[in-house]
């Protein structure tokens, strides 16, 4: 007995170093993107432009106080604001309102299909809709230019995902709550924003976190809609730093770090909910 503890003590401390291994260079392989970022943005544009992956000489701090400025961070973070904390009122309004009678009346063909109906709207890609989403914002609606714009055609690429996730966490609630709502007097409006909402917590922090990822670092809508300076949003303004002689990558990268402050914030924030959202649904209680 003694012997089989010795054997096994020499393979688990094994095992121990080989985890810890893989476990090391996984770290390595998820911390070199972040390398990539952060260190241009302590390089001289001399240095940056032979190669953003060489160690800064000296630390220049002065490329953010740079950056802040050129890019005009204050009105660019303004507009990202705007355009995103709009996009995720009125995602997770309209998709907890979308959603609650699809997650209740599941069994209902009415219901069913218009759930089909949002799902497919999350196979649409959106280069396949851009020329006449372009003409539609553009030459219909008037809204290219403008911050409305889109917010609008983000609301509708992020709302059938919103729906799915909503939908989902809905129909793990016991249906016992609906019959106790129902037989206090409670309408499907208050029943929605005053018991089923608190619930739906967790999905709602990761439906926010998620759609924050795309809709804060979306570079394609903005290039799409808007071209007046003031109206631009940050991912956007790293075009500033870009030009046909010269390249100034450690401004660029400058900005792209300011800009991922706001979301590392909320993630810390709301990382709670986050992992609560992501595992709902896995054990049905």
């Amino acid at each position: 007995m003694a012997s089989a503890i010795q054997v096994s003590r020499p393979n688990m401390r094994r095992s121990g170093i080989f985890l810890r291994s893989v476990l090391l260079i996984y770290a390595l392989v998820i911390l070199f993107p972040l390398l990539i970022v952060i260190l241009p943005t302590f390089q001289s544009v001399q240095q940056s432009s032979q190669g953003i992956l060489s160690f800064p000489k000296q630390l220049n701090f002065s490329n953010y106080a740079n950056a802040w400025e050129q890019s005009h961070f204050l009105t660019a973070f303004r507009n990202s604001l705007i355009i995103t904390g709009s996009t995720l009122i009125l995602n997770v309004v309209l998709g907890a309102l979308a959603s609650f009678p699809i997650g209740i009346r599941g069994h209902n063909r009415l219901f069913k299909s218009s759930f089909y109906v949002f799902i497919v709207g999350l196979m649409l890609p959106f280069q396949a809709v851009m020329i006449p989403l372009y003409h539609l914002m553009g030459r219909v609606l008037k809204l290219t230019n403008t911050l409305p714009g889109p917010i609008f055609v983000y609301l509708a690429m992020t709302l059938p995902l919103s729906i799915f996730f909503f939908t989902q966490f809905i129909r793990t609630i016991p249906p016992e709550i609906e019959e106790a709502s129902v037989l206090d007097g409670c309408s499907y409006f208050r029943m929605l924003w005053q018991i089923y909402f608190p619930l739906l917590r967790p999905i709602t922090a990761t439906i926010v976190i998620e759609n924050m990822i795309f809709l804060w670092n979306d570079f394609l809508v903005p290039l799409l809609l808007i071209d007046v300076d003031r109206l631009k949003p940050i991912m956007l303004t790293v075009y500033v730093f870009f030009g046909n002689y010269s390249n100034e990558w450690n401004l660029a990268f400058s900005v792209l770090v300011l800009s991922a402050l706001p979301f590392l914030l909320l993630f810390l924030v709301l990382q709670k909910q986050f992992i609560e959202g992501l595992s709902a649904g896995a054990v049905k209680g």
